[in-house]
């Protein structure tokens, strides 16, 4: 949510200078009062042609040269109250504060600006105890209802801050700015319909030249991509471009909605450009989208610094109790317990950790229909807590006092993270891991888990988070998954004797230089087809017509739809081979392929989510489906096609023993994983700062 604007001043030249029972005089002026009352109204214009200069400091000045000639004025010694908070003058404006509590609407803007203060510093009760304040004295201060609804809807106390919003509007129903941030608590509230209302409205009343009006049509923009209409929210994005072209993070999104559907009619000039801005220091994109273009290790770790600075910026709080004996506790914070995959690949190191040494808890973020999977970690839990429902605060002292050591995020930057969590401390120690393939971006993220291959020593100079090296591969996986439902092609739309090669990672990871390197192995496999999710069926149509138009027959394109995740095995255990993605690889679904039995081929990225298949292929011995460039995986996936020998000898070496428990033995990840917790707490407990560091015989060096 937008924050609350700073606190309009009130210094209009039709505001009388002495308050009017001050000159109410019987007598007539003497020259010296004359004098003064010139003096006064010299300064005070030149304090209001500093402020519509932008020249602060000036106007500060104008206003204490006033109030030393005047101080009998409300109106400069508010002034002078709200200048001296914005220059951090803290001490010298609460003096100033007491004359005012006479006046009860200027006593009420003051107040307001103190509430503002404190929220800068992070003193959210002590900023809400001034609204409220403010409120008391004057119940009709739209802007204290406004920042304390803002306030509220960044601690997840989303009804109180409803509650302010529909107040505001019932003062100022026409206050679009007012409605806006009501839309956004709506978005927040789950209840888009209501949103899309109050975006509407807005609008239909600001003018083009109002950041609400560009913020309201990308606000709805998310709405449609939530809901995966992506033509709506590219109409709008579009919009917003056309009106102001350095819009924050809105040449993402756009991308985005590009990507989703395949639509790659603009798609290098705007990728260029994204890039370019993330070089430039600007605000760009949101960092999933920014995992699927193809942007360096750099450009990925300096466009989360960014965005996490903007959008959700350190307020640790200081003061974690002192160390209590007895088992390191240990929080694993996650909106996707359930049918996810995060969850399945977790499930079994949640039941595998050592009681005896750790006490686990699993922080749910979002509330999910029962799952076979769900009911397997909440009966193999220690705890396991649902704070779906919970504001912020709430969950940060749960988290103080459960006296949690260690907090693992699970989101990252995914949909359902509620990252503020971290950025207001939920342990003295926090980890980030699996869930989004790439640097946090955020000092508050004390480590990353991650292997040698996916963060190369040479690439931890760009993460904020300290990397710990796991042996063989950062993926911990669940050996007790399920195993594939037996499929034949022919269930499955596939010709019984052509080559299958098949992809079924999302449509967003895909691009137009990887679908041509695609249609460049099929030319060269003529009796193969290609298997492809088909989210839509705008997706289906934009790649049949890329196909054509790179001179492969449309109809060698096979589309799948999503499928419960054993039949999802199934279809896998019967495809030949698994093109991966570039520069956004398989992760859970490269894990799928292999446990499912099917070779993976991939190219070895820059980037963190660009190696991760690299990774798993290494830790497996399958060197050889591992190539360095485009160029070779051509040629890799065409001689496959040709040596079906060959291609029969990697599939049983994926069935073999020593293979898969090189891939999916739960019990040593899960001991490293251990080993890593041990040595951050004891670290901490020592007075060390987190570092780098390899554990379980992996490599940092």
């Amino acid at each position: 949510m937008r924050r609350g604007k700073k606190p309009r001043h009130p210094t209009s030249r039709s505001t009388p200078l002495i308050p009017e029972n001050a000159h109410a005089e019987t007598e007539v002026p003497t020259q010296a009062v004359l004098a003064l009352r010139q003096q006064v109204t010299e300064r005070w214009n030149q304090a209001e042609a500093a402020l519509q200069c932008q020249d602060r400091a000036l106007a500060l000045q104008c206003f204490q040269q006033v109030f030393a000639l005047s101080d009998q004025l409300p109106t400069v010694r508010l002034n002078l109250i709200i200048l001296l908070l914005e220059f951090e003058r803290h001490e010298e404006a609460l003096l100033l504060l007491a004359g005012l509590q006479a006046q009860q609407v200027h006593y009420s803007q003051a107040m307001n600006a103190l509430g503002l203060f404190y929220d800068r510093h992070h003193k959210e009760d002590q900023a809400l105890a001034c609204w409220e304040e403010a409120l008391r004295c004057y119940p009709a201060n739209v802007e204290a209802l406004n920042n304390q609804a803002n306030a509220f809807s960044r601690m997840h106390r989303l009804e109180q801050a409803l509650t302010c919003m529909d107040k505001a509007l019932v003062i100022e129903p026409q206050r679009f700015a007012i409605r806006y941030n009501r839309g956004l608590i709506y978005q927040k509230l789950k209840d888009d319909e209501r949103a899309l209302v109050d975006y509407t409205q807005v609008m239909q009343q600001a003018t083009e030249a109002d950041p609400e009006y560009l913020w309201s049509q990308l606000n709805s923009a998310n709405i449609w991509i939530e809901r995966r209409q992506w033509q709506q929210a590219r109409q709008l994005l579009v919009n917003v471009l056309r009106k102001q072209p350095d819009a924050d993070y809105v040449l993402g999104t756009l991308v985005l909605t590009a990507i989703f559907t395949a639509n790659w009619s603009d798609y290098f000039p705007q990728v260029q450009e994204v890039l370019a801005g993330i070089d430039a220091g600007k605000k760009m994109t949101p960092l999933l989208t920014l995992l699927a273009l193809p942007a360096n290790v750099q450009q990925q770790n300096r466009a989360a610094q960014i965005y996490m600075d903007d959008r959700v910026p350190d307020c640790r709080s200081k003061g974690y109790h002192v160390r209590r004996p007895g088992r390191l506790r240990v929080a694993y914070v996650s909106s996707d317990f359930g049918q996810h995959a995060v969850s399945f690949l977790m499930a079994g190191l949640f039941e595998r950790h050592d009681r005896q040494r750790f006490e686990i808890f699993l922080y749910s973020l979002q509330h999910r229909r029962e799952d076979p999977l769900l009911q397997r970690l909440q009966a193999q839990a220690e705890h396991f807590v649902d704070l779906s429902t919970w504001e912020d605060a709430a969950i940060v002292a749960l988290a103080r006092e459960h006296d949690l050591d260690i907090a693992v995020d699970l989101n990252g930057h995914t949909q359902g993270a509620r990252t503020r969590l971290f950025a207001l401390g939920l342990a003295p120690v926090q980890v980030h891991y699996l869930g989004f393939p790439g640097g946090m971006g955020a000092a508050y993220y004390d480590y990353i888990l991650a292997d040698a291959i996916v963060i190369p020593p040479a690439h931890r100079q760009y993460y904020r988070e300290k990397v710990v090296y796991l042996p063989g591969c950062f993926q911990v996986n669940d050996e007790q998954r399920e195993a594939p439902v037996p499929l034949r092609r022919a269930e499955l739309g596939w010709p019984e004797a052509a080559f299958v090669f098949c992809c079924f990672n999302g449509t967003y990871k895909l691009n137009p230089l990887l679908f041509a390197v695609w249609m460049a192995v099929l030319r060269a496999c003529p009796e193969a087809v290609l298997a492809l999710l088909g989210e839509s069926g705008e997706v289906v149509a934009h790649l049949r017509q890329e196909a054509t138009a790179a001179g492969v027959e449309a109809q060698r394109l096979h589309f799948a739809t999503r499928q419960p995740y054993a039949r999802h095995l199934g279809r896998l255990a019967v495809a030949d081979l698994v093109l991966d993605t570039l520069p956004f690889n398989g992760g859970t679904s490269s894990s799928d392929a292999l446990w499912a039995g099917v070779p993976v081929l991939t190219c070895t990225g820059d980037t963190f989510a660009g190696r991760m298949s690299t990774s798993l292929l290494h830790r497996a011995g399958l060197t050889e489906l591992i190539v360095g460039s485009l160029e070779d995986y051509v040629a890799v996936a065409t001689a496959l096609y040709n040596d079906q020998a060959r291609l029969q000898g990697i599939r049983a070496q994926l069935q073999s023993n020593a293979v898969r428990q090189r891939l999916f033995a739960t019990e040593p990840t899960t001991r490293a994983i251990e080993q890593a917790y041990l040595t951050m707490h004891q670290r901490r407990i020592a007075g060390l700062l987190p570092d780098s560091f390899s554990v379980g015989g992996g490599s940092c060096c």
